[in-house]
């Protein structure tokens, strides 16, 4: 399945990203610190739950913020999400 558009909020030095790929190949490129080992671990994260750097949640959420988020929408109208806090997970109704 191929990623379509990737919603990242509060990952790392990503406060709030929505990015749409094309159906072809993609280049992510920058200065260093810009984000693009960001989004790359977003997207590690988004498909096994956990990090490729660390693991530690709160070394993953941006400075001063209490939760990360990243969405995906997949090609074949899939969209899936994953969503963390650095405190204790809660249910909501």
């Amino acid at each position: 399945m191929k990623i379509k558009s990737l919603d990242i909020y509060n990952v790392r030095n990503i406060n709030n990203a929505n990015l749409i790929f094309s159906p072809g190949i993609n280049v992510v490129f920058g200065d260093n610190g810009s984000g693009k080992s960001s989004i790359l671990e977003a997207i590690h994260h988004l498909s096994t739950g956990s990090s490729f750097r660390t693991k530690h949640i709160k070394k993953i959420i941006q400075h001063n913020q209490s939760s990360m988020a990243v969405r995906a929408e997949l090609s074949n109208f899939i969209s899936i999400a994953i969503a963390k806090q650095i405190s204790k997970p809660t249910i909501v109704k």
